[in-house]
């Protein structure tokens, strides 16, 4: 059974090797991308919370979102330091 659990986990290394290697580097320069962490001021609180983007670290509780979620996928392509309007729920926050 050892071996058996040994020969699922060696595909999965190999899977994972692949897709490692076919992997690009993407983040167009000064704009939100995959991986960004973004500031976004809470105008209605005055906090801030920070919202990183990456397709594995969804951690709500943490303010990390996957990159396919509603609010990261209002903020991709934007510039640094733009203005930008999220409707989170009912409130409309900016």
């Amino acid at each position: 059974m050892a071996k058996q659990d040994q020969s699922v986990l060696m595909g999965q290394k190999a899977q994972i090797g692949e897709r490692i290697a076919r992997a690009r580097h993407t983040r167009p320069r000064g704009c939100v991308s995959v991986g960004t962490i973004v500031d976004l001021p809470i105008v209605a609180s005055g906090k801030a919370s920070l919202l990183g983007l990456g397709a594995w670290d969804s951690d709500p509780d943490k303010h990390v979102l996957a990159y396919k979620t509603p609010p990261p996928q209002a903020i991709m392509g934007k510039k640094v330091a733009k203005h930008v309007k999220l409707k989170i729920g009912t409130p409309t926050r900016s």
